[in-house]
């Protein structure tokens, strides 16, 4: 162990951090964070980079039966896991699927930056669908086993639309999530965040990075769709489209919000 430690102490010295900033990268699910992840996670000594210890990066299927297990819900494990590994004084990166945590930015917001991006909720949803639907990657907990007009009818398929209303704000329902006041709440938390951006303008993402981190973002195109934009186009009608638009408004006003600042 001594010896182990010595090799690290070594590797932090000669290959030392590009940036100094503690990081939470608040993955919104297929908007193209895994990309980012690695990319973000780059910048860290080689120390930290090899043996991750510095890392936390949540687990889907981990974190969906260890809360299974306890009787809770995913997302308040998820918010306590968020909260001790932020707590933690030698912890420099965390990553992963998480909701808003008023307790973690008010607690740690001039400790720790917060990172995002977002997509078109519109291409975010059919993309969340098409992986879940047909990649052996989803977690096995959210695989998708019905066609598009079946899906459409579920609780999920709402929850895919209303997905930016639900992750930016602090435990609401489903059901509250449509509501002017759950939009407006979103907007206020995302304005919390040091950066925000969005898929579609990655270069000026890409550029506030640097501005804010002084470090250059090298970003790898990884977990890109499972399905052809061809075979994509065969299964999405306009009937289809239409309807998804119409649950996607109330994510695209949290869309359209941060698309302004940029």
């Amino acid at each position: 162990m001594a010896h182990k430690k010595t090799i690290l102490s070594y590797s932090e010295k000669l290959f030392p951090s590009k940036i100094d900033k503690k990081i939470f990268f608040f993955h919104i699910p297929k908007c193209g964070g895994t990309s980012i992840i690695d990319a973000i996670g780059n910048h860290y000594g080689l120390a930290e980079v090899v043996s991750r210890r510095r890392f936390f990066a949540i687990s889907p299927e981990a974190s969906e039966k260890a809360a299974r297990i306890l009787g809770e819900d995913m997302w308040q494990y998820r918010e306590k896991l968020l909260l001790y590994n932020m707590s933690l004084k030698t912890m420099k990166y965390i990553s992963g699927h998480f909701y808003y945590s008023e307790k973690a930015m008010r607690e740690f917001k001039d400790e720790w930056s917060f990172v995002t991006l977002l997509r078109d909720p519109v291409s975010r949803w059919f993309s969340h669908y098409f992986m879940d639907r047909y990649s052996n990657r989803a977690p096995s907990f959210a695989r998708i086993n019905l066609d598009l007009e079946e899906f459409l009818e579920t609780e999920s398929a709402k929850h895919f639309a209303l997905f930016y209303v639900i992750a930016f704000n602090d435990g609401i329902s489903l059901d509250e999530a449509s509501s002017s006041e759950a939009i407006e709440q979103a907007i206020v938390n995302i304005n919390k965040f040091t950066l925000v951006g969005v898929l579609e303008k990655i270069d000026a993402f890409v550029a506030e990075y640097k501005q804010i981190f002084n470090a250059e973002l090298n970003i790898p195109r990884l977990n890109s769709s499972v399905v052809s934009k061809t075979q994509q186009k065969s299964l999405v009608t306009d009937a289809i489209k239409y309807r998804v638009e119409e649950m996607c408004q109330p994510s695209m006003r949290v869309y359209e919000a941060v698309l302004a600042k940029i």
